[in-house]
């Protein structure tokens, strides 16, 4: 009767092993995905266009002053 619950509590503890690397991976996975996702939205700057647009707009308006 022992050895029959010994492999019942190694069969359930291998069992959780897997689970939890398993889960650990999906989350490093998420983690990796959420990451890149949020630098490449950083990178483009909504500003900076605009500041681009704005000398543009300045560059050409003062073509006519001169």
């Amino acid at each position: 009767m022992e050895t029959n619950e010994k492999e019942n509590n190694l069969v359930s503890t291998i069992i959780a092993v897997i689970v939890f690397f398993i889960a650990m991976f999906l989350v490093c996975c998420i983690y990796w995905i959420v990451r890149r996702c949020r630098t490449e939205k950083s990178s483009y700057n909504p500003n900076e266009e605009l500041l681009r647009g704005a000398q543009l707009y300045k560059m050409k308006s003062s073509e006519f002053y001169v």
